[in-house]
């Protein structure tokens, strides 16, 4: 079962974030080819044009990603995904515990806390503490490991339907 952790509002304002960077972009584009005064430097050789490109493309890709990514519950397995981010994949079987909680995070994105929590979050409101029987690293961008954490928060457009679906997994398990 998929859970989404952005509202229809959220979602538009990351649609838009991404827009706005391809817009700014061809913008400043346009106003140094007509000769005005733009904030960027216009690429000049075609590695800046690659460059330019590529920091674009990854800048659109990040927050279309973050807006179109859901959490799972598996029948084996919790997923926590916020794009291109993170993908954190938890054995139900390690999970100690799940439940609503006020811990707000100190930002927005992937944040790192006290007590060996991470913080997976597009919101500070509708948060849900999963506590681990046994600490996991996680990898951001699929690449950069990250410590051992004991506790996960993230944030969930419905989290009594997400509580519920872990508990549920968890009863057929035996626990």
């Amino acid at each position: 079962m998929k859970f989404s952790y952005m509202s229809s509002g959220a979602k538009w304002t990351f649609g838009l974030l991404a827009l706005a960077i391809v817009l700014f972009g061809a913008a400043e584009v346009a106003a140094r080819q007509t000769g005005r005064i733009g904030i960027l430097q216009v690429p000049q050789t075609p590695w800046q044009w690659l460059g330019f490109a590529g920091s674009t493309g990854f800048l659109l890709a990040l927050f279309a990603s973050i807006a179109l990514t859901r959490h799972e519950v598996t029948g084996r397995e919790l997923i926590l995904r916020q794009g291109l981010l993170i993908r954190c994949v938890i054995p139900l079987a390690n999970i100690e515990s799940a439940c609503e909680t006020a811990h707000m995070p100190f930002g927005l994105g992937v944040r790192f806390g006290p007590d060996r929590t991470i913080f997976i979050n597009t919101a500070v409101t509708n948060l849900v503490a999963i506590e681990l029987k046994e600490p996991m690293r996680f990898r951001l961008f699929f690449l950069l490991p990250v410590w051992k954490m004991r506790n996960v928060v993230v944030n969930l457009a419905d989290p009594e339907a997400f509580i519920r679906s872990i508990r549920e997994r968890l009863a057929a398990e035996g626990r």
